[in-house]
């Protein structure tokens, strides 16, 4: 019902797991806004292939999939990790890396990364 979408703002959603399959439905949202939902599945998210924004700012969130190489039209990837990472005696979540497939989207034009303490090191496939 809401084909016109282009701006979906679930920040602060901690119980929020998966976005519903109609989602990639919606071929005319431009701009996606996560924060705080480290469980949230990518499976619809990488369906939105007009997705030109993507707004990640979770504590705790583990990887970002192969999967995104998927969202062509992206221009804006902004990931934030405020505060320190989750960790606990069984677990720890950090991003430690980024996917090979950051090299795919080729339309990005801006990768802002920040609080992601346990990065190392970015993929040489930003550079080919």
């Amino acid at each position: 019902r809401l084909m016109a979408l282009q701006k979906l703002d679930v920040r602060g959603c901690r119980q929020l797991q998966k976005l519903p399959f109609c989602m990639s439905m919606i071929t005319g949202l431009k701009e996606l806004l996560l924060a705080n939902a480290p469980d949230l599945s990518f499976d619809t998210i990488a369906k939105q292939t007009s997705l030109q924004s993507l707004c990640i700012q979770n504590e705790g969130l583990c990887a970002l999939p192969e999967s995104i190489r998927l969202l062509t039209s992206l221009r804006l990837t902004s990931l934030r990790l405020r505060g320190s990472c989750l960790s606990d005696e069984e677990n720890q979540r950090c991003i430690r890396a980024l996917p090979d497939a950051i090299g795919d989207l080729v339309t990005l034009e801006i990768l802002e990364l920040d609080g992601c303490i346990e990065l190392k090191e970015l993929p040489a496939s930003i550079c080919s």
